[in-house]
């Protein structure tokens, strides 16, 4: 079983390293034929023949590129809600991506990138973050390339792939909403929320275009081509380079960009991509690489907040949250109960101590920490009026109604309709009892029979059927 689990382990390593390195020979072998001496030798002359205007475009398109990869990060922090400080996130990011775009091996070199310059970060989530923004941009990019091909002048056989990704991107997105998390083989996989979906696609859309404009200024100046024509083309290109990892794409970017242009000469065609690997490659990894050297330091540690527990609240519904992972959140003067769900971080009815300003100025700071949409649920009209000052949407949904034991008595007339159904449940045989010995096999069974008849239940504030957290809570049952 060891040998075995070796061997297979040795595979797959030849694989990932070879798989690359065989496709990288057979591009190379393909574009042999365009690399004659004259075309070697016209390569300088080429490049001198860029104006400056055009350097200088490119160098600002593609410090906008890596301003926006960095943001793929950020959203990739806030998705494992890691902490780290935003500006370290990104400046991490940017550092990973400009290597691992230029070394290859995007994955595990991003995560060792991402390791050095984040000490406050683990080897595995550092490799979870590079999965994270690797995926995610590949989606986004496999949108974006289909939308361009149906918008602007492609190739024809792009337009049913093209139809294809687009008809599935709503269902997807719906899907993620209705399943944020599914379980495969033992492990839990989470999907970003809509907001981060949303995040990464409009990063994606500046960085490619960024890119694609700094490749499009270092064409020579006779190539009479629209930027709407090219921007298709180079989103193809892109894509296939990344999906042969080979070191920067090397090999298949440009088959892809000569294939994609027979209309401009082979030669001028492989120089503008010289000047373009210079510009968009080499320098920022070098940057990158002397920037390793420089990690950031390590930040004290970071208090986790604990878990809310059953009776450290005076409210019902603030209690039953602990079943959905609810929590305290400490605000400036108090403290509020928060019960994070997959699009939103909600805080449940009214702060617990403190005032309303204090709690909402936490709870906005904690949602963007974990990148949710901030949210209010079951507050009174009080602070719902300071929300409403604070340009909050304020929805009124119903009125609570507060017993008190020692004074409470029906006989009042706006409770006619109470004591008519509750003089119709005691002339039905319905009584109430409170047993010391709870027959916990029966609850059992009727959370099951309920469970199939409507679906899962969620929990929220009307909570699960739980023994261990039942076992702290008075329990009267009715039976006829």
């Amino acid at each position: 079983m060891v040998l075995a689990g070796k061997v297979k382990h040795f595979g797959q390593i030849v694989l990932r390293v070879g798989l690359p390195l065989g496709i990288l020979s057979i591009c190379i072998h393909q574009l042999a034929p365009h690399l004659t001496q004259s075309v070697w030798a016209g390569f300088p002359e080429q490049l001198a023949r860029i104006h400056w205007t055009a350097w200088a475009s490119a160098f600002v398109l593609t410090a906008i590129s890596l301003w926006t990869v960095g943001r793929y990060d950020g959203v990739a922090h806030q998705h494992f809600a890691t902490r780290i400080p935003r500006h370290q996130a990104r400046a991490a990011g940017t550092i990973a991506i400009a290597l691992a775009q230029t070394l290859g091996a995007g994955v595990f070199t991003g995560a060792f990138a991402r390791w050095r310059m984040l000490p406050d970060v683990t080897s595995k989530m550092s490799l979870k973050l590079s999965v994270f923004v690797s995926l995610s941009f590949m989606v986004c990019w496999m949108i974006l390339t289909a939308l361009g091909c149906l918008l602007f002048p492609a190739p024809s056989w792009t337009y049913v792939p093209s139809l294809l990704t687009l008809s599935a991107t709503p269902i997807t997105l719906i899907a993620m909403f209705r399943w944020p998390k599914i379980h495969l083989k033992g492990y839990q996989f989470r999907f970003p929320n809509l907001r981060s979906s949303a995040a990464i696609l409009f990063w994606t859309l500046i960085d490619t275009t960024a890119v694609a404009g700094a490749m499009y200024v270092l064409l020579p100046s006779g190539a009479d081509i629209a930027f709407t024509v090219f921007l298709p083309l180079f989103l193809l290109a892109l894509g296939t380079a990344l999906l042969s990892n080979t070191p920067g794409g090397v090999g298949p970017f440009e088959l892809m960009m000569l294939g994609l242009l027979p209309q401009l000469p082979a030669g001028e065609i492989l120089g503008s991509i010289i000047a373009f690997r210079f510009v968009y490659y080499t320098l920022p990894a070098c940057g990158a690489a002397l920037s390793l050297l420089r990690p950031f330091k390590r930040d004290c540690p970071r208090k986790i907040p604990e878990n809310l527990a059953p009776n450290s609240a005076g409210q019902v519904d603030v209690q039953v949250i602990v079943q959905n992972g609810g929590r305290l959140l400490a605000t400036a003067n108090g403290s509020c109960a928060i019960w994070p769900t997959s699009q939103t971080l909600t805080s449940l009815c009214n702060p617990l101590s403190g005032d309303m300003l204090a709690a909402l100025d936490a709870i906005n700071a904690e949602a963007e920490v974990l990148g949710k949409h901030p949210f209010f649920y079951k507050c009174n009209g009080e602070n719902a009026a300071v929300l409403r000052a604070k340009k909050w949407s304020v929805i009124h949904m119903s009125d609570d109604a507060v017993v008190f034991p020692q004074t409470f008595t029906l006989e009042q007339p706006n409770l006619r309709n109470l004591r008519r159904k509750l003089g119709a449940a005691q002339k039905s045989g319905m009584v109430i009892k409170i047993d010391k010995a709870c027959p916990w096999s029966d609850m059992q069974r009727m959370d099951h029979e309920w469970q199939n008849a409507h679906g899962k239940a969620r929990g929220g504030t009307m909570g699960r059927f739980e023994i261990g957290y039942l076992s702290n809570h008075f329990i009267a049952r009715g039976r006829t």
